[in-house]
């Protein structure tokens, strides 16, 4: 079982109300440290938490994943919630050298991301999402070291709502790289100096993607009518039950890029 990734918030106590708004309530209590909020989850049986990271050795991490040697990556958005912002956060790495499940070191992979709300690891580097670009970090020897500068590889997704952008990535059984959009951004979707006439419009609906790294292709798995933000896995599972049952799969949008 991994452990969780636990982070406790730095805010400290206010008044009731923001002098901003004050009709949004805010939190009275003061802020735990990130050992006590960890001691404080409840879990089922059989379950535990561990802390992994805590402030100030990460901020406001918003996404996570775990590569094949058992590195954890963490994206931090101090941006939030200016989308793109400016490029000063950072990517993590934390690594468990004893073997032990203790992360013990701590790399910055990268540290000029915008607002960025999705990783992967995978085929020779590191995917992020970071409206509006879709980017991609050569890694290939796996030293938790850039090899060059990022390649956009995909740009054109909104931000103008932060929380249902660019997002949520995953990794199908199928080698694909799966992520999603939320129901309330617009986007127009392709490779780098696309003209827009030639783009994919996705416009007030919720978008499932496929990409593959091992070929030229990007297609828009499925497109709802909900808000798909984490919904992925839900989603391959559905596809694996059409596979299952020879159902066709709703391919609603196809991209065309040269990835090298």
């Amino acid at each position: 079982m991994h452990p969780a990734l636990v982070v406790a918030s730095l805010i400290s106590a206010v008044p009731a109300f923001s002098q901003d708004d004050p009709d949004r309530p805010v939190a009275m209590s003061p802020p735990l440290s990130p050992e006590k909020a960890a001691s404080q989850m409840k879990v089922p049986a059989g379950f535990r938490v561990e802390l992994v990271a805590g402030e100030p050795e990460v901020v406001q991490p918003i996404a996570y994943t775990m590569d094949d040697r058992g590195r954890l990556w963490v994206v931090e958005n101090t941006n939030y919630p200016d989308a793109p912002g400016v490029a000063k956060d950072r990517v993590l790495v934390f690594e468990s050298t004893k073997g032990d499940g203790k992360f013990d070191k701590q790399t910055v992979f990268w540290d000029k991301a915008t607002f960025t709300l999705g990783i992967a690891v995978g085929f020779g580097g590191v995917w992020l999402g970071s409206p509006p670009n879709l980017l991609f970090i050569t890694d290939r020897d796996e030293n938790a070291v850039p090899d060059s500068e990022p390649v956009k590889v995909l740009d054109g997704w909104g931000s103008e709502d932060t929380h249902e952008t660019l997002n949520n990535f995953i990794w199908g059984p199928d080698g694909w790289l799966y992520v999603t959009q939320g129901v309330s951004t617009e986007s127009l979707l392709g490779p780098p100096n696309t003209p827009d006439t030639a783009r994919v419009s996705i416009s007030a609906e919720s978008a499932l993607y496929a990409l593959t790294p091992k070929s030229e292709h990007v297609s828009g798995w499925a497109v709802t009518s909900i808000c798909e933000h984490g919904k992925p896995t839900a989603a391959l599972f559905g596809k694996l039950v059409a596979l299952a049952q020879n159902d066709p799969l709703p391919v609603t949008h196809k991209l065309q890029l040269r990835f090298t």
